[in-house]
């Protein structure tokens, strides 16, 4: 049996039909003396839809033993939502095999006649991806404010990615003993 889940909250009953679509992103240069080209680029994100309904009662077409309560669902859903913040979407045992990290991009949720109690919905999702300053070295700080706790071995660790490297801390600040390291003193690192 197909299952779709989000963040490990398995859908009770499975959409009949979903819906995976990705889309190119290249674009067309016009060259002087070549005319148009293609520039290849990464697709865009996948965007995934289905449509489904969250049932008052039990029945065969459940994907779980014992279903939450309809109202349940919307809620973790709009929860989700506000919470500004990609989800984990599973699809599985269809023709479909997703494992996506994805944000709601849209939920709508009805109550139809003949069905007292269930809801239905329709989702749209779209893969989430990470972005930010790649290749870059971050700033090296110059100096540094001990904390209480703080050891010199520590500091260099923290700061310079090995802790034996606190002799050249030492030296730059011309410490003759670690015991000379206080609470609120601004060493120079290297």
């Amino acid at each position: 049996m197909a299952v779709i889940r989000i963040d490990g909250l398995t859908l009770p009953v499975t959409p009949e039909k979903i819906t995976a679509c990705r889309e190119g992103d290249n674009a067309a240069l016009h060259l002087l003396e070549f005319g148009q080209v293609t520039d290849c680029r990464p697709p865009k994100p996948i965007v995934v839809c289905f449509e489904g309904f969250f049932p008052a009662q039990g029945g065969n077409l459940l994907a779980v033993e014992k279903p939450f309560d309809p109202a349940y669902y919307v809620w973790k859903i709009e929860e989700w939502m506000e919470q500004k913040r990609p989800v984990r979407l599973i699809t599985a045992g269809c023709g479909l095999e997703l494992s996506i990290r994805a944000t709601i991009e849209k939920a709508a949720f009805s109550e139809q006649g003949g069905s007292p109690g269930d809801i239905a919905y329709a989702m749209t999702l779209k893969e989430y991806r990470q972005y930010g300053a790649r290749g870059t070295d971050p700033i090296k700080a110059k100096s540094y404010t001990v904390q209480p706790g703080d050891t010199i071995w520590s500091i260099a660790k923290r700061a310079l990615g090995d802790g034996g490297r606190y002799t050249e801390i030492m030296r730059l600040n011309e410490m003759d003993s670690p015991a000379q390291l206080l609470p609120g003193m601004v060493v120079r690192l290297p």
